[in-house]
């Protein structure tokens, strides 16, 4: 499930530019925008139980406050006009959560890149034995589930045990899919 934790990180990541764009723009709604989008990354965090969700919840609690006239002493100069003091306020928590979703993002991408490994070697192993099947114009889905399955059997089967024990069956389609994807392109460019 990492897999589609990834994805939802990087879709607020993708949105997260846009409301540099707002700052930039001196949109009069960038300060609300960014509080709706923490509250949307830190519901996203929630669903997967990840404990991050807890830092994202400190940001906003802390752009609420400023909003409500709480200000951090020697946090940003007092001869700054208030309206413009929330928006510089709003930006540093934009740029602190998205440093830690960019990290997140970078440990799963870590993670994935040992067991992306394990799966290319099971691959190049297993098609050793029988070729693997071009996709379908139908449901992908079960032809990666398939071909997962044809991966099992004979010299591969401890390593196929060990990714399934590790790795999630959302993880290993979504990395298995990369792999074939790339393996595929290779062909087509041979070709």
């Amino acid at each position: 499930m990492r897999s589609v934790l990834r994805e939802q990180l990087l879709e607020c990541l993708s949105t997260a530019s846009l409301l540099t764009d707002e700052y930039a723009d001196l949109n009069p709604n960038y300060v609300e925008d960014i509080i709706l989008w923490l509250k949307d990354l830190e519901e996203r965090l929630q669903k997967f139980r990840n404990s991050n969700a807890s830092v994202i919840t400190q940001e906003r609690a802390k752009l609420l406050a400023f909003r409500d006239g709480g200000l951090e002493p020697g946090l940003i100069d007092q001869s700054i006009p208030r309206r413009k003091a929330h928006r510089i306020f709003a930006s540093m928590c934009l740029s602190r959560v998205v440093a830690s979703v960019h990290f997140q993002v970078e440990q799963i991408d870590q993670d994935f890149a040992q067991m992306r490994e394990k799966i290319a070697q099971l691959l190049a192993l297993a098609s050793t034995r029988a070729s693997i099947s071009m996709p379908p114009s139908g449901n992908r889905e079960l032809w990666l589930i398939q071909t997962w399955k044809s991966l099992a059997g004979g010299d591969t089967h401890s390593m196929y045990s060990y990714i399934n024990a590790t790795l999630s069956l959302v993880d290993r389609l979504y990395i298995l899919d990369d792999l074939l994807d790339n393996l595929l392109e290779s062909v087509e460019l041979h070709d």
